[in-house]
């Protein structure tokens, strides 16, 4: 008798969006051999290959649990089986290892036959699988391969809401104004009253530029992006045109309103298409061009909910349901990476006596090295301007 393998792809909408799952049920008959069970992995794996993204459900007999056994998670939400050969494997345990290793799979039935084997194995690449006895099974129950029941479920995330903040609009700077107020700032009088207290001089620096920043740039208000980012105002304009003709046409069914709707759905659609292969060539020269922040606002538009975070997080089996819990969760996770050394601290450093004030230089800080004006200008002109 023939290995078999039969494929049905349904789709379910999860997190807002729809994602395929592919459904296999296999069958090896009763004298399995390492042969047989490797043509079986390589049907299965051509056909995943074959398939459209989603994710994978494969269940049914492999009859190999008199070589193979499973282990139970090491905790009661670890729902996984690892795999332990038995003595007289033959090379079914490599096979399948093998198998599940390529395409992310993991075993999740724990439910023996009488005989104390796993004969009916279920493999998926989902995380969201609960298997229990079945208490009212459809047919005879088969002492050797139990009926199961098999639950996927599916959470609905819901994210929070972006804030809406002003945004500084630097397109329409007054650049002439803010190059003359930079000039005239006197860097070394504000600099030399910080005493060589490099803290103190970054903030003055950039409350000078923030207060500049403030002065000559207009703010705009944030808002919800209703269209496309490749969306042109004559598009839009186009776009709100065609529906007010959709909407005169159907309450009235003038045939000269349907006529001006048809026109306007087909410069609509040239105007999408056109608009889309700019957009797209833009993409593709800001690569060449190495401005690689046009690509990745590309890669981020793409992606749904970009910038946003579930509104619930858990964290140490401790929920955390509003913004400001989630942002004091993840400095609470991450905040042993930046434990501050007291020794290391700027008062500490420059209290030092065996400091040279001319050059910085302190016998507890790096001072085989010296950073002249002209070092600094020289890198500063080799930054990419379009990397930000």
């Amino acid at each position: 008798r023939n290995c078999e393998d039969l494929w049905v792809t349904i789709t379910v909408t999860t997190h807002g969006r729809p994602v395929n799952i592919h459904i296999c049920a296999v069958y090896l008959p009763d004298v399995v051999t390492v042969d047989k069970l490797d043509k079986l992995c390589d049907n299965v794996s051509c056909a995943i290959s074959k398939l459209k993204d989603g994710e994978v459900f494969i269940a049914g007999d492999f009859n190999i649990g008199r070589y193979v056994d499973w282990l139970a998670g090491s905790n009661s939400s670890d729902y996984c089986s690892k795999m332990a050969m038995k003595d007289n494997d033959l090379g079914y345990g490599k096979v399948l290892s093998d198998f599940m290793s390529l395409h992310d799979l993991q075993q999740f039935n724990g439910i023996r036959n009488k005989d104390e084997r796993l004969l009916d194995l279920v493999l998926s690449t989902m995380n969201n699988i609960y298997i229990e006895m079945c208490n009212d099974p459809l047919t005879n129950i088969d002492v050797y391969h139990p009926a199961l029941s098999i639950e996927l479920y599916f959470t609905s995330i819901r994210f929070l809401p972006k804030l809406l903040v002003n945004k500084k609009n630097f397109f329409v700077a007054d650049y002439t104004s803010i190059n003359k107020e930079l000039d005239s700032i006197d860097w070394d009088t504000i600099l030399n009253s910080c005493e060589n207290d490099v803290n103190r001089m970054v903030d003055h620096f950039y409350l000078k530029i923030r207060n500049i920043i403030e002065k000559y740039v207009p703010s705009r208000k944030s808002t919800r992006r209703q269209y496309p980012v490749w969306y042109t105002g004559n598009l839009i304009k186009l776009i709100k045109e065609k529906e007010k003709l959709r909407i005169t046409y159907k309450k009235f069914k003038n045939p000269l309103d349907e006529f001006e709707y048809n026109l306007a759905r087909h410069r609509c659609h040239c105007l999408i298409k056109l608009c889309y292969s700019k957009y797209m060539r833009s993409i593709e020269d800001s690569i060449s061009n190495n401005n690689m922040n046009v690509f990745w606002s590309y890669v981020n538009a793409k992606r749904k909910n970009s910038g946003t975070m579930p509104n619930e997080m858990i964290l140490n089996g401790k929920k955390l349901s509003n913004p400001v819990d989630i942002c004091n969760g993840f400095a609470e996770q991450f905040s042993s990476v930046y434990v501050s050394d007291p020794s290391t601290s700027s008062k500490n450093i420059y209290s030092n006596k065996n400091c040279n004030s001319e050059h910085i230089v302190c016998s507890n800080t790096l001072g085989g090295f010296f950073i002249t004006e002209s070092d600094i200008v020289s890198v500063i002109r080799k930054l990419r301007r379009q990397q930000g």
